[in-house]
């Protein structure tokens, strides 16, 4: 097989390259997800993609960028996400690397080179393959937190201010707006962390600290800032919106149509 390593570090690929030494695969690296369509325009295909999901401070894309860009380019490459699960603030990134993309898999960086390894021969032989994607397929929780664009103003001025008004202002709703928002998604987050862990908790707060829906929604939202305020995470949010209210606007066109031939004549 052909395995693209998709990572700001030449070291991850080379660790990949040395742990298939001997096999008949062949490893190529990207270190900039912006140099994707090139590369897969003037190479020969891959069939799996190792994708980071974050890259360095002088990469403006993240790893659902990278996603983004090898879907456009090469729709027919299976990606493999690879994270530092030592990251708290790497959760969501995930939950929406397999909400927009559907990852063949998820192999933590802990695990070392070894796992990629044993993956790429499971995939190779045409084995099931599962790889941790189990843990984050079919969860809703990014619909859940981000409905519309107001949820996502919402949140982004949530990552700068911990005050009710501050973040009325910053996101261009009212007051009341903001208590709607608290009241639907404190039990969205609870839930989440109690899933995935509450990285607020592991860390220890203090016992005199604020513990209300608002200041933890707004801790939530510091710890996943990177997240909420990625550019790339705008053009999927927005195709996911458009294609949720055309399938509600046909569905409400066919309920006018059977009440209309349901109708009797006068």
């Amino acid at each position: 097989m052909r395995i693209l390593v998709i990572d700001d570090s030449v070291d991850a690929e080379y660790a990949i390259v040395h742990a298939l030494r001997g096999t008949d695969h062949v490893v190529a690296g990207a270190r900039d997800p912006r140099e994707l369509p090139e590369l897969l325009a003037s190479t020969e295909s891959f069939d799996v993609a190792l994708v980071d999901m974050i890259f360095g401070r002088d990469c403006p894309v993240s790893g659902l960028g990278a996603l983004r860009i090898l879907r456009e380019a090469a729709p027919g490459v299976m990606p493999v996400v690879r994270w530092s699960d030592e990251e708290d603030n790497r959760l969501l990134y995930l939950l929406a690397a397999f909400a927009f993309f559907s990852p063949l898999a998820v192999v933590p960086k802990r695990e070392g080179p070894e796992a990629i390894a044993a993956l790429m021969v499971a995939v190779a032989r045409g084995e099931p393959v599962t790889g941790g994607a189990e843990r984050y397929l079919g969860q809703d929780y990014v619909d859940q937190l981000l409905r519309n664009p107001t949820d996502l103003a919402t949140w982004r001025a949530m990552t700068r201010f911990d005050k009710r008004a501050d973040i009325a202002r910053a996101a261009f709703v009212s007051a009341s707006a903001v208590d709607h928002f608290i009241a639907d998604m404190y039990p969205v987050t609870e839930h989440l962390q109690s899933r995935y862990g509450d990285p607020v908790d592991a860390a220890g707060r203090p016992e005199h600290a604020h513990n209300t829906p608002l200041m933890r929604l707004a801790q939530f939202a510091k710890l996943h800032m990177e997240f909420f305020r990625d550019p790339d995470l705008d053009p999927l949010l927005e195709h996911r919106w458009a294609s949720r209210r055309r399938s509600l606007s046909a569905a409400s066109a066919q309920v006018r149509k059977a009440r209309t031939v349901g109708r009797r004549p006068s």
